[in-house]
This record gives C-alpha cells, sequence and structure tokens, in this order.
C-alpha cells in the first residue's frame, strides 16, 4: 500500500493525538481535536482552517436550526493589510443568505464565545 501526503499527514495527527492521550492518566480515553492536542503549536491561520470543521458540525448552536439547514459555514478569508478575517457562509437561498447577512453580529459573538475567534464580518455566498 502507497501512503499519500493527505494519509501520513492523517497518521502522524492520530499518533500525536494518541500519545497526548497516554500521557495524562485524567484524560486517558478521551479523544481531543488536533487543535487541543497541538495548542500553540500551530500557526493562527492553520488553527482556523481546523476549527472550521467543529463549526460545521455545531453550525445550529451559531444560528437556529433553520437557518443551519439553509446556510453552512465553507472557510475562513483573509484580506490584507492586516489580515482581517471573515467566515465565508454558503446559503442556499437570497432569502437565507440575506438572514445571514442580518446575523453577522450574533455570528461574531457566537465564534468568539464559542471558539475565541474575532472576525470582522460574515461573507455570503449563494449556491
Amino acid at each position: 500500500m502507497e501512503l499519500t501526503t493527505n494519509s501520513s499527514f492523517l497518521i502522524t495527527l492520530e499518533v500525536i493525538m494518541a500519545m497526548s492521550n497516554v500521557n495524562k492518566s485524567s484524560d486517558r480515553g478521551k479523544l481531543r481535536t488536533v487543535g487541543e492536542v497541538l495548542g500553540g503549536a500551530l500557526p493562527y491561520k492553520l488553527a482556523l482552517h481546523i476549527k472550521i470543521a467543529e463549526i460545521k458540525e455545531r453550525w445550529a448552536d451559531v444560528v437556529d436550526s433553520a437557518l443551519a439547514a439553509r446556510s453552512s459555514p465553507v472557510m475562513f478569508e483573509y484580506e490584507p493589510p492586516g489580515d482581517d478575517v471573515y467566515l465565508l457562509v454558503e446559503a442556499a437561498s437570497p432569502a437565507a443568505a440575506q438572514r445571514v447577512k442580518m446575523m453577522s453580529g450574533i455570528i461574531s459573538g457566537k465564534l468568539l464565545q464559542l471558539w475565541q475567534i474575532e472576525i470582522i464580518g460574515v461573507r455570503v455566498k449563494v449556491i
């Protein structure tokens, strides 16, 4: 079997996670995210991209369940000169897109509260 770069990366992450769980008896058997395992070792932008998966899973906690069914966070975008951070969200309709835009302040607050991610705003794309 030939390993690709992606599979090698995933295997490495699994080993790091396993080692992290073994070293702390109080956390033994507890699954942890890559961000928790590596802590501050990741560059900020990479850490954000890893957190987007968790944000997608908990999107209904950020917006209501009806809007979560019609929209999804996709990625973080950066805009120079200071690399301001924006959350890109895909919406299923113009109405859903408008609702996401109207909730941008709430979304920003939830990201800060739940994940300590500070964003400048939300950008929405209708798909």
